[in-house]
């Protein structure tokens, strides 16, 4: 890939959180607070660490009293649509000249679980509001909710199959979004089995693959790294890379894979 793509690639992530900083503050109403936190607010080492269209920015927002963000009426639904084109309007009068178009991922906290938020403040970037410090978790609670977490991956493994042999071109990107959001965490979560958790969770990408290679998960190491290079590689060739677009869903499928018989083998 071409190294300037991954300091332009932050620069439109600073911009994309520019941006919903203006739209929370001034264009969305009865919010609590709203933070940032994964890949977009950690130091990025290396390509992995962030790529357009795999990685997003993970924004999470408490309404007050468990409102919902938008009604779910027709108006509801082009209020929604507004602040879309409001959010693309806005990050490109920001940056003119950008690589890509960071894709926002909207957690809403109705019925908000304390354990939800941090204990450390520093872990997220608030950008709107005041955010309390979460409830204390201790490492073996935390390895609990990873390990279940991890055995689910078991039914969705075995959906691959019938959910891949009839796509085609643009049709990957559904089976890609359906695997990106079990890929990013689930290494992290095998690692907290054996690990501190709260250290592996602060890791970015670059110290996870290292990680992996140090406790012996050399398969998902590889497959993990492979991954997001190819995700790189999918997005400079404009998604117009059926191969391509083949080895990112197989090598994700191939991390999930190796993490569930790791998991399998493992006891807990």
């Amino acid at each position: 890939m071409d190294p300037e793509n991954l300091r332009n690639a932050r620069l439109d992530v600073e911009a994309a959180i520019e941006a919903w900083t203006d739209i929370i503050s001034n264009h969305l109403e009865n919010l609590e607070f709203a933070y940032i936190k994964g890949s977009a607010t950690k130091f990025w080492q290396s390509p992995i660490d962030y790529v357009p269209i795999l990685s997003d920015i993970d924004l999470h927002i408490k309404t007050c009293d468990d409102k919902p963000l938008f009604p779910s009426t027709k108006e509801g639904f082009l209020s929604s649509l507004k602040i879309s084109s409001l959010y693309e309007k806005l990050f490109k009068s920001l940056r003119p000249g950008y690589l890509h178009i960071p894709r926002p991922q909207i957690v809403t906290m109705e019925n908000l679980d304390p354990r939800w938020i941090p204990e450390d403040k520093e872990k997220i970037k608030v950008i709107y509001g005041e955010v309390k410090p979460g409830e204390p978790r201790t490492c073996e609670d935390i390895r609990d909710e990873d390990y279940h977490s991890l055995k689910e991956l078991g039914p969705f493994l075995a959906s691959m199959p019938m959910m891949l042999v009839d796509r085609i071109g643009m049709d990957y990107y559904r089976v890609i979004r359906s695997i990106c959001w079990r890929v990013s965490p689930s290494p992290i979560r095998l690692l907290s089995q054996t690990e501190d958790p709260e250290y592996v969770w602060g890791l970015n990408r670059t110290q996870v693959h290292r990680e992996l290679e140090n406790t012996g998960y050399f398969d998902t190491a590889e497959y993990y790294k492979e991954y997001y290079l190819e995700g790189w590689r999918m997005f400079e060739t404009e998604f117009k890379n059926n191969e391509i677009m083949r080895s990112v869903i197989k090598n994700g499928f191939l991390v999930l894979d190796s993490i569930y018989n790791h998991l399998k083998e493992s006891k807990h």
